[in-house]
């Protein structure tokens, strides 16, 4: 007997250990996944958004992860499938061990209604049972969420992926909680991080939406673009203009209760936040229909929009000036993603007015770093609209100002109708305007970091008070008032926790709100008096007096503003069509060629953003590259893709 018994022990001590692998991976389960993760920044990490992230191969080497890892989606993907097999494999070891090895019936193992169970008083044997049904309640909320979130349900049905992953992590919580003593603390980190992270920007996204979401400025069908829109947000603040790889999560309540993420990009002028995306899914079909309605009938207003604070990956500009040349290859409308790193390099040349020839600026213009940009797309429609307003202007910019940045962008006409035809059909762009949209909030988030003094100490504060708070609610709960003999009072810490977190991040907006604290102002550069565009600058505004040299501590930016002194008014920005697909090694190549008197061997920063199977075909390219297959030569390449699909 005493045998039977021990070799019983033995098992429950091996099923156990799986539910510990299974809460450990859960104890970092939200981490990643947290908004303005200050962890992830710290390891170089972003959240990945389903449509588009820039991430870079060097992110995790320190960590000995893989370029194809480095996001922070990936960390939670992994903690969500080692949780599912630890919890899995340890309740399917105590099913067999119940049903095979000790010969029990279901009602010895869960309470039925008719057990005298259900009641307040129950005693030691029925609180065994309620922890097996949570622990089985618990698994079969595991299998939804796992069999929700595979690659073919995100892919064809996303919005059942959504609500079954939202859905079932709070229905797990309380569970799990419930499930085991000590889960509580087990659970903690992922809690009080996630809910310090995100419960301020749900209040103030609340906020928002009652006092009617974000302006929308215009609205534009673009004519032969296969369905491609332009939208654009008023943005009163004004914090930053440098929108280099960030993107926004646009909720529109009257569609979808969930907010769905947009690449942005700097509108012009200054106050306006662009998207331009195509009308595939029901969403953004739903939004288009909804805008253009309201755009031709002036009685009917545009639909209500939140956007909450923008959000970016790894930072493309810091990317970009790692590297002596920069490829870009995008791919239809995707190009939207790189306007704004164009844009910003082009912010950074100086006047021909200003120039000097000085001996800094000779030894500056020595190295100038190369950008080519290969664009293919088949809607001659989209192709005109955006040559006509962003590429156009900084063309024109290039000729009346000087940079050491040589900049050529190639357009890939790829469909099979004649170019000249399209553009004399579309004739001139004009946006659909609706003075109906009043609303002045802003876009950027009070509780997000950036430049602002004020918006770091605001979001610092409710971080600390909700992070150290809850560890001393969670703390107190466990050794004060849950009892390891009533299943329910293990909600207490949880409950406190969320009540916690909403009282403290209501405090301080409302405190933010009733400040009188001066609006934080970013720094501007005017580019040219004939154009009417502002930039966040990383150094000092280049409207100072020219002799003054800025200081720039960064040693990616040692030449960043030098001039060309031999270029005179010639552009620095070319523009060129072709009607074909690009080589990628041949464009690779070439943007990497340097004439004998400069430096050679340079680092290659490949920055990619289409299908899938362009992703594919630049990875092979750049390793082979790199290793120097087929060529004379290695070239350095490290390669920044943007993600279409989680």
């Amino acid at each position: 007997m005493r045998a039977i018994k021990h070799i019983g022990s033995a098992h429950k001590k091996k099923a156990n250990d799986f539910g510990f692998l299974a809460v450990v991976a859960m104890s970092y389960f939200l981490i990643p996944v947290s908004r303005q993760s200050v962890i992830m920044e710290a390891l170089g990490l972003a959240v990945l958004m389903p449509l588009n992230y820039t991430f870079g191969r060097e992110s995790l080497e320190a960590l000995g992860i893989g370029s194809g890892s480095a996001h922070a989606t990936r960390l939670h993907v992994w903690a969500g499938i080692i949780a599912l097999f630890g919890g899995l494999a340890h309740g399917l070891y105590y099913c067999w061990l119940w049903f095979i090895h000790e010969n029990k019936s279901l009602d010895e193992i869960v309470p039925f209604p008719s057990d005298k169970c259900w009641r307040w008083d129950y005693g030691s044997p029925c609180r065994k049972k309620f922890v097996n049904l949570l622990g089985l309640s618990s698994g079969t909320i595991f299998l939804i969420m796992g069999s929700t979130s595979i690659w073919l349900v995100r892919r064809r049905f996303f919005r059942v992926f959504y609500f079954a992953h939202i859905g079932c992590s709070f229905i797990l919580m309380f569970l799990l909680a419930m499930h085991y003593n000590k889960m509580i603390l087990y659970l903690a980190p992922s809690l009080v991080y996630y809910f310090a992270s995100n419960v301020p920007q749900w209040v103030e996204w609340i906020w928002k939406w009652i006092k009617g979401g974000t302006a929308i400025a215009s609205f534009v069908e673009i004519p032969d673009s296969g369905g491609c829109v332009e939208l654009s947000l008023r943005m009163p603040d004004q914090a930053s203009s440098n929108l280099c790889g960030k993107f926004i999560r646009l909720a529109v309540p009257s569609i979808s209760t969930k907010s769905h993420p947009f690449s942005c990009f700097v509108g012009y002028p200054p106050t306006e936040l662009k998207l331009m995306f195509r009308c595939r899914g029901p969403f953004t079909k739903q939004l288009s229909k909804k805008l253009s309605k309201a755009s031709s009938t002036d009685s009917i207003s545009y639909p209500t929009v939140v956007v909450n604070g923008m959000r970016s990956g790894t930072n493309q500009w810091r990317h970009a000036m790692q590297h002596d040349t920069v490829v870009i290859f995008a791919g239809g409308v995707g190009i939207v993603t790189y306007i704004s790193l164009l844009s910003f390099m082009a912010s950074l040349s100086t006047p021909h007015d200003e120039l000097e020839n000085t001996e800094e600026t000779c030894k500056a213009i020595r190295k100038r770093r190369k950008v080519c940009v290969h664009w293919a797309c088949r809607d001659e429609g989209l192709i005109d609209y955006v040559s006509e307003k962003y590429i156009a202007t900084l063309q024109e910019l290039s000729r009346a100002r000087t940079s050491n940045i040589e900049m050529k962008v190639v357009i890939h006409h790829t469909s099979t109708t004649p170019r000249e035809a399209v553009v004399a059909q579309n004739g001139n762009f004009g946006a659909s305007e609706n003075d109906m949209s009043k609303s002045q909030l802003p876009i950027a988030s009070s509780f997000e970091s950036g430049d602002s003094i004020r918006n770091n100490l605001i979001s610092g504060i409710a971080f600390g008070l909700i992070g150290i708070g809850g560890c001393i609610i969670i703390t107190y709960c466990y050794g004060n008032i849950q009892n390891k003999h009533v299943v329910e009072t293990r909600l207490i810490a949880i409950v406190a926790l969320i009540v916690w977190s909403i009282v403290v991040a209501t405090v301080v907006y409302v405190a933010k709100r009733l400040s009188t604290c001066i609006p934080s102002k970013g720094s501007y550069s005017k580019l040219s008096k004939g154009v009417e565009i502002e930039f966040t600058e990383l150094g000092e505004s280049s409207q100072s007096d020219a002799n003054a040299q800025p200081e720039i501590e960064d040693s990616d930016r040692n030449d960043e503003l030098a001039a060309n002194e031999e270029s005179g008014e010639k552009s620095w920005m070319t523009v060129l069509h072709e009607d074909e697909r690009p080589n990628l090694k041949v464009s690779i190549q070439e943007a990497a060629e340097r004439p004998s008197d400069e430096i050679q061997h340079l680092s290659v920063g490949v920055f990619a953003c289409g299908p899938n199977s362009l992703i594919d075909a630049i990875r092979t390219t750049a390793d082979s590259l790199n290793k120097g297959r087929k060529t004379d030569t290695k070239i350095a390449v490290d390669v920044y893709d943007e993600i279409f699909e989680l």
